[in-house]
């Protein structure tokens, strides 16, 4: 918000940031009094400031804490999410959103991790993950990489957001309106 109120200024009141999720957009524009709009575009993508600021936790590359949440004012953070889920519904998280074919080897040893009280960073999830996978391979991905996103995502409700986006869209435009989705993953992807 703070980054684009800074950069879009010189368009004056023609923008306005509004800091809701996509699920709010037609209550936001209707406050507004800006619907229906000519066009929308929504990108997806993660922004870099958030991915290298450790505090956030959303980075194996820095120690920070299980955190993830894009927006640290409300919803659960990663550990509390892996705190709630046993086993099987974490594995089914790292399966489904990381489509990640080890989930239950990872999913297994993250709670062991936990009951060992032997999660609390980014660094000990990473260190848990690697314990199932086994290290990372040369010129391969990362082996977390695939369980931070799936985490990111769940703990974001990322899919569920832009599935309400995709179906309030059709109210938000005018006709002949214009929808442009910049989407970063095949689960993104096939939604759009």
């Amino acid at each position: 918000i703070e980054a684009a109120s800074s950069r879009l200024a010189r368009f004056g009141d023609r923008f306005r940031a509004v800091h809701a999720p996509f699920a709010a957009a037609k209550e936001e524009l209707e406050r507004l009094g800006v619907l229906p709009i000519a066009g929308l575009c929504a990108d997806l993508g993660v922004s870099s400031p958030q991915l290298d600021d450790p505090t956030r936790g959303m980075s194996f590359r820095h120690e920070g804490p299980l955190d993830m949440r894009m927006d640290r004012t409300r919803g659960e953070t990663a550990l509390e999410l892996i705190e709630r889920l046993d086993d099987d519904a974490l594995a089914n998280v790292i399966f489904e959103l990381g489509e990640e074919r080890r989930s239950r080897r990872i999913a297994r040893s993250v709670k062991r991790a936990l009951g060992a009280g032997e999660l609390r960073t980014t660094t000990d999830l990473r260190r848990a993950i690697v314990r199932a996978t086994g290290p990372v391979r040369v010129g391969g991905v990362d082996p977390a990489t695939r369980t931070f996103q799936a985490l990111r995502i769940a703990v974001n409700r990322e899919l569920d957001e832009l599935d309400a986006l995709l179906a309030l869209a059709p109210e938000l435009l005018a006709p002949e309106g214009v929808l442009a989705i910049i989407s970063f993953h095949s689960l993104e992807d096939r939604r759009v």
